[in-house]
């Protein structure tokens, strides 16, 4: 189908958007017109391509939610769950320790069950955000008390944040995540570029002699 050039600078004008829909045939193949979307919910494969400097992933619309509180943060926890129940049935669940075993016992939810956080259960978490198996991070840690595993702590939120999993660390904070309307949507977020960084290590003449890790 050929367009005059008065419709073809209608087509190319930021005014095109409001303009029906068409198909236009090319050879043997039929291409739509795509429109564009701020989130793109239905891109396959999970992991792709955005630009030179980030890689990008799918968060599935089912979430898998880490749930974890310290000792004295544990009923503000529960109570946050109590309330949410019926929505965080809806996707899937794990927590450290004795959290894990609260929220089951307490509240009535399917956790996965991980070590407790001293033991490991804060690496544990830490890890599959790395692998990309976490899609959001709901962690009561205490501000008051010093503890014995602050370390993993640090290294948790750390690692949530290099790659761009979502996060609370109190109940209002969780109340925007879980009715926020991108919950049960799918929705690309950010990934670091491993290659990229990796490139940056690689030696030069002025380093070469000094590694730095």
């Amino acid at each position: 189908m050929k367009l005059s050039s008065s419709e073809l600078d209608l087509r190319r004008s930021p005014l095109s958007i409001f303009l029906p829909k068409k198909s236009y045939q090319f050879g043997s193949v039929e291409k739509l017109p795509v429109t564009p979307s701020k989130f793109r919910t239905t891109r396959s494969p999970e992991r792709v391509k955005k630009n030179n400097s980030s890689t990008m992933r799918m968060l599935p619309a089912r979430k898998r939610i880490a749930l974890v509180a310290h000792d004295k943060r544990k009923g503000k926890l529960l109570q946050w769950t109590q309330k949410w129940r019926e929505v965080l049935q809806g996707h899937d669940l794990l927590g450290t320790g004795t959290t894990s075993m609260w929220l089951r016992d307490q509240v009535g939810l399917e956790v996965e069950g991980l070590l407790s956080g001293p033991f490991g259960g804060d690496q544990q978490i830490g890890a599959r955000i790395a692998e990309q198996r976490l899609d959001m991070l709901v962690f009561f840690w205490d501000p008051f008390d010093v503890m014995p595993h602050d370390s993993d702590v640090k290294a948790l939120l750390r690692i949530a944040t290099l790659y761009d999993v979502p996060i609370a660390n109190n109940p209002i904070t969780a109340d925007f995540l879980i009715t926020s309307p991108l919950m049960d949507q799918k929705v690309l977020c950010h990934l670091p570029d491993t290659k990229e960084w990796l490139a940056s290590r690689k030696p030069t003449s002025s380093n070469k002699h000094n590694p730095q890790g």
